[in-house]
């Protein structure tokens, strides 16, 4: 499911982050609830990634200090190569949270 997180210039790409994030906790034989004890980010935080749910900026810096993962590298600026790709995830990510959140908000849904 594509998770990405945009503005009009920048894009942020979740999926390949969480990938990536996950993929280390596996190599260090870490559970996510290692990591976020380690981390200091609720783990209910870090589940969110997989859903697409954007984490605060502390959380992701503590992710990204205790993985060694560069925020930089999953973010993605109008004019580069990867940006109809990457906006592409953004655009379907937005409506399915729009229509989650209207799903919530509905006493009848």
């Amino acid at each position: 499911m594509p998770r990405v997180v945009s503005t009009r210039t920048i894009a942020f790409d979740l999926e390949r982050f969480d990938k990536d994030l996950r993929n280390i906790a596996h190599d260090r034989w870490k559970t996510l609830a290692q990591v976020a004890r380690e981390t200091g980010v609720d783990v209910s935080t870090i589940h969110k990634l997989a859903l697409g749910c954007v984490p605060d900026g502390v959380s992701l810096a503590a992710l990204c200090a205790w993985s060694g993962l560069d925020a930089g590298k999953y973010s993605v600026s109008e004019g580069d190569k990867r940006w109809d790709a990457v906006t592409k995830k953004v655009n379907y990510a937005t409506r399915r949270s729009a229509r989650l959140r209207n799903q919530r908000t509905d006493p009848n849904g």
